[in-house]
């Protein structure tokens, strides 16, 4: 079966982890394009609750750092030290955020 679906690294992997946590069968196979299709719809903040069934959580606050070179170093370092992990080629970081809180004292 083909999905033509767009969608970046982020939200793959939360519809991947979601998935991980369904027992394989036919029940599974059967949520993978209503999955994939929550993912096109909602952003990467609201998709783990849609995807539980729960209203999506409010909406989120974003922040834009410009970073140099050194800058960047120092807040990987933190961010992985804290549980975010480096995904593909390109390194993404994935579970940033909560890691971020986490690095600034928050208990999340």
């Amino acid at each position: 079966m083909l999905w033509r679906v767009h969608l970046g690294l982020t939200r793959l992997s939360i519809v991947a982890r979601h998935l991980k946590t369904i027992e394989e069968g036919e029940e599974r196979d059967a949520l993978v394009p209503q999955a994939l299709a929550h993912a096109e719809k909602y952003t990467a903040h609201e998709l783990p609750s849609i995807l539980e069934g729960r209203p999506p959580k409010t909406k989120p606050h974003s922040i834009l750092l410009r970073l140099n070179a050194r800058q960047y170093k120092v807040f990987e370092a933190a961010v992985l030290g804290q549980g975010a992990t480096a995904v593909g080629k390109r390194k993404v970081l994935v579970g940033k955020e909560r890691a971020l809180i986490r690095a600034l004292g928050g208990r999340r």
